[in-house]
């Protein structure tokens, strides 16, 4: 019995199809084919390879009559076959084979990985080739969280660093707890950010004079620090406009976290959050 639900398959499939790229990368159809014959047992229990070429050809060069969605979710059968069959292709649609460029592999294991880990399954970078990243399927813990990241924040602080950071760690396909995105019209607002700090994994905290002075925000920082001191590594500062004895003036605990720093730029700040928050 597969582990990996039929909702699920048909979600990771609609986000790939969804992308501006193509799924078989800078491979035609058929020399994808070819890689995921070799590797998976996917389609070799249902087709002869030359055959299934020939196919290929056919109804996606010669006639176009065969969209990437029936591919996929037909002659591929991606959405009955068995969960190895399943990871090894998505293994194979993030390989340096298909997808050339670094950021680009990453971008799109992390979007499968948003996904996948609701059912235990993540892909996991396991060697570099040729510089690149090769990622390979493997079991992990069911996914517990609605969101990757809380960011605990001072109002005051939005317009001039954190709607950019929050923006831009979505694009990269984090899941974030910003009242801006996670508040609806008539929402308790007090109940609304208990959830989320509960159903976070990381707290991103944008430590700024403002946001000290703050009871609520203090409060919030309370909560993530209880857990970071019982648990595990929970809080990722930033240092907005503050330094080391402005911390720790406020937080001798918080003054001893490795923080990153607005002032490197929103793209490098992102940068290090996802270094940390990895995957699943």
């Amino acid at each position: 019995m597969n582990d990996i639900t039929e909702v699920l398959r048909r979600d990771i499939l609609d986000y790939i199809l969804n992308r501006e790229k193509v799924f078989t990368g800078r491979l035609e159809t058929t020399e994808f084919l070819e890689l995921v014959w070799k590797e998976c047992s996917i389609f070799g229990t249902y087709y002869d390879l030359e055959q299934a070429k020939q196919d290929l050809w056919q109804h996606t060069v010669n006639n176009y009559d065969w969209d990437d969605k029936y591919l996929l979710y037909q002659y591929f059968r991606l959405l009955e076959c068995e969960d190895a069959e399943f990871l090894c292709f998505l293994e194979k649609c993030v390989h340096p084979i298909v997808v050339s460029q670094v950021s680009e592999i990453e971008e799109f294991a992390r979007g499968i990985n948003n996904i996948l880990k609701y059912d235990g399954y993540m892909l996991k970078l396991k060697e570099k080739m040729s510089g690149k990243p090769v990622y390979g399927a493997t079991k992990c813990q069911k996914y517990e969280y609605d969101w990757d990241v809380f960011i605990c924040h001072a109002t005051e602080d939005k317009e001039r660093f954190v709607e950019a950071l929050a923006s831009k760690l979505k694009e990269r396909h984090v899941s974030v707890w910003y009242d801006d995105f996670s508040l609806g019209l008539g929402d308790r607002l007090k109940d609304k950010i208990e959830e989320g700090l509960a159903r976070s994994r990381f707290g991103i905290t944008v430590l700024s004079k403002i946001f000290f002075g703050k009871k609520w925000a203090r409060d919030e920082l309370d909560v993530l620090v209880q857990r970071d001191s019982f648990n595990r590594k929970v809080i990722l500062p930033i240092w907005l406009d503050v330094n080391h004895d402005d911390v720790f003036e406020q937080s001798p605990l918080l003054a001893g976290h490795v923080a990153a720093r607005a002032e490197e730029g929103i793209d490098r700040v992102v940068e290090k959050i996802l270094k940390e928050i990895g995957s699943p």
